[in-house]
């Protein structure tokens, strides 16, 4: 099973980021919404593809992506 990361918009102006690893859903953190960071993590991403994401254009996403492995 791949392990991934995925955002959902909790409330309004909040989006929170969630770990599935081996099936278990593990809450990371929320942070103020972002469009760009709603397209890059809505549909989840591997954690492999991660390190791609830190060479994304949007500032945002290179940001969030950078603060994801400490929250891990």
């Amino acid at each position: 099973m791949k392990n991934f990361i995925y955002c959902t918009t909790t409330a309004k102006g909040e989006q929170s980021f969630y770990l599935t690893a081996q099936g278990t859903k593990y809450f990371l953190f929320a942070q103020a919404f972002k469009r760009s960071n709603k397209d890059a993590f809505g549909q989840g991403i591997s954690l492999f593809e991660l390190r791609k994401l830190k060479k994304h254009c949007s500032y945002s996403v290179r940001h969030t992506a950078e603060k994801l492995p400490v929250y891990i």
